[in-house]
């Protein structure tokens, strides 16, 4: 019987990218950063060129709404759990960025429904890090 000072041997620990279910998790991790890095970066000028001054107050209230609304999104997912969070949050982010980015193709949205897409976009985003923080674990 060992005390309690003693320590036990381990496994070797499994390098992570030896695992399939890691290099998906990795692979899809680097896609979503590659797209953020393009909406934080590309849009807010596409923005400003159509709307003008306009966007960026959109979204700094865009921004200002979804960081009051994240502790809800945080309690939300400690009560029902990371995965519905984390898949519906991803699914809200893209579909409202693809509407906002059909609409550029397309003309103008109304300033409100612009305003409400980047609320959606900003809150989606909260609600899959917030539940991809709490899933990494898993």
């Amino acid at each position: 019987m060992q005390s309690d000072n003693e320590t036990r041997p381990t496994a070797a620990e499994v390098p992570p990218l030896s695992d399939a279910r890691f290099r998906r998790f990795a692979a899809g991790n680097v896609i979503n950063n590659v797209g953020e890095t393009a909406f934080v970066g590309v849009a807010p000028l596409l923005l400003v060129q159509v709307y003008g001054p306009a966007a960026v107050a959109l979204s700094v209230v865009a921004t200002a709404v979804s960081g009051l609304l994240a502790p809800f999104v945080g309690a939300a997912i400690d009560m029902r759990g990371w995965r519905m969070f984390f898949y519906i949050g991803l699914a809200a982010q893209s579909a409202s960025i693809l509407a906002v980015v059909a609409s550029l193709a397309v003309g103008r949205l109304p300033l409100a429904l612009l305003g409400i897409l980047l609320v959606v976009n900003a809150t989606a985003s909260i609600s899959y890090l917030s539940a991809w923080k709490v899933g990494l674990n898993e």
